[in-house]
C-alpha cells in the first residue's frame, strides 16, 4: 500500500508561480485595494440600512466632466433584442474589451449591482465614460448614490489605445431582470473633448455568464456553499522527482466567487504556508497547491490524495467544502508520478 501523501501546501497566491509560469497572473492585492475598502463600505452601508452604494468609486472630481443634460444621459435605456439604439445619438465603434476578463468583477445585492469591465479604446482621441447601462429588461442606471452611473475607475479618461476599468452601476428589478437569456453587451455613454456624447455598444464574450451571475446575486441571499466553488485545473497537474528521490506533485487550485462580494477563502486547500484567499465577486483567483508523494520505490509512493477543504467567509455568513479534483485527478496523479520516477 502506498503512504498517504502529505499537504496540500499553497506556494504561493494569484495566478501560478514558478511552476506554472504560462498561467495568466490576477492583479496584485495591493492594486485590488480599492476594491477591498468598496465592499467593506459596502457591506457597512447594507447593516446601517442605508444606501448600499456607499462603496462606490471615489472619482477625481477635478477632472470629473460635468453631468450631461438629461437628453443625453437619461435617454440610456434597455435594449433587449439589441437592434433599436438610443434615439439622437450617434453610434461609435471605438471602445472594445480586452482579453482580460479575470479582470472582471462585481459587488451585488439587495437589487443593486456594480460591474467592474476591463475596456479598451481603440480610437484616436481621449474619451470620457458619462454614462452606462446593461441592455436588459429589468436593468437601469442607478443614481442612488448621487454620483455617476458609469465612468472609468481611476476617473479620469481614457487614453488612445489605452486600456482600463470601466464601472457600471445598475439597479434591477427582480425577477424581471431574471427573465430572459443574460445580454451579452455593455451600453456605454463616451464623449471625446469637444464633441457630442455617442454610443458604444461594447460586446464583451463572456459578459453573458459574468452578467447573469450579476443579476442572480442582486435578486438573491448570497450562499457560500453554492455561490462560491473551488476546483484543480484540468491538465495542471504535475510531478517531480527531487534529488533526494522524493517526488512531489503540483497542481493549479481555481476558486471561483458568484456571490455579491468578495469571499475569504481559508482552510488545508488554500491557507497552508500562503494565508487566506480572497476572491471579489463574479472573478476567478487561483493558488498552486503542492503535495509531498513519498519516495520513488513501489512501497512508499502514495496513493491519490482525498480532496482538500477550504472555508467560505462572505459577510455574516461561512460555510465549508470540498475542491472539486475532477474525475481524471486520481489517473493523472499516477501517470505523472510514474513519469517522475521513470
Amino acid at each position: 500500500m502506498g503512504t498517504p501523501a502529505t499537504g496540500p501546501e499553497v506556494l504561493g497566491q494569484g495566478r501560478d508561480l514558478q511552476d506554472h509560469a504560462d498561467e495568466p497572473r490576477r492583479a496584485s492585492s495591493a492594486a485590488r485595494l480599492p476594491r477591498g475598502v468598496w465592499t467593506v463600505l459596502a457591506v457597512l452601508g447594507l447593516l446601517a440600512g442605508g444606501t448600499w452604494y456607499a462603496g462606490r468609486p471615489v472619482l477625481d472630481r477635478s477632472q470629473a466632466a460635468p453631468r450631461p443634460a438629461a437628453t443625453g444621459a437619461a435617454i440610456l435605456g434597455p435594449d433587449p433584442q439589441g437592434t433599436a439604439l438610443v434615439s439622437g445619438l450617434a453610434e461609435g465603434h471605438d471602445l472594445s474589451a480586452p482579453k482580460q476578463e479575470a479582470l472582471d468583477s462585481f459587488i451585488a445585492s439587495g437589487g443593486h449591482v456594480l460591474l467592474f469591465l476591463q475596456v479598451r479604446n481603440d480610437g484616436v482621441e481621449p474619451v470620457r465614460i458619462l454614462d452606462g447601462v446593461v441592455p436588459q429588461d429589468g436593468a437601469s442606471r442607478d443614481l442612488t448614490a448621487g454620483g455617476l452611473a458609469a465612468g472609468t475607475s481611476a476617473g479620469g479618461m481614457l487614453g488612445p489605445g489605452d486600456s482600463g476599468e470601466v464601472f457600471v452601476r445598475l439597479g434591477v428589478r427582480c425577477p424581471e431582470v431574471l427573465a430572459g437569456r443574460a445580454a451579452s453587451s455593455v451600453l456605454l455613454l463616451a464623449e471625446e473633448p469637444g464633441r457630442h456624447p455617442r454610443l458604444e455598444r461594447v460586446v464583451i464574450s463572456s459578459i453573458a455568464p459574468y452578467w447573469d451571475e450579476a443579476r442572480r446575486a442582486a435578486c438573491n441571499t448570497p450562499d457560500p456553499g453554492r455561490d462560491v466553488r473551488a476546483r484543480v485545473t484540468a491538465g495542471s497537474l504535475r510531478a517531480t522527482r527531487n534529488d533526494d528521490g522524493t517526488v512531489s506533485v503540483s497542481a493549479v487550485l481555481q476558486v471561483h466567487d458568484a456571490a455579491g462580494f468578495a469571499a475569504v477563502v481559508t482552510g488545508p486547500a488554500v491557507a497552508a504556508g500562503g494565508g487566506p484567499l480572497v476572491v471579489d465577486g463574479g472573478s476567478t483567483s487561483a493558488a498552486p497547491l503542492r503535495w509531498s508523494a513519498g519516495r520513488c520505490t513501489q512501497a512508499t509512493v502514495a496513493a491519490p490524495p482525498g480532496a482538500p477543504t477550504y472555508t467560505v467567509d462572505l459577510p455574516q455568513v461561512s460555510a465549508t467544502g470540498r475542491v472539486d479534483l475532477g474525475p481524471d485527478f486520481a489517473a493523472a496523479w499516477r501517470s505523472a508520478v510514474a513519469a517522475a520516477c521513470a
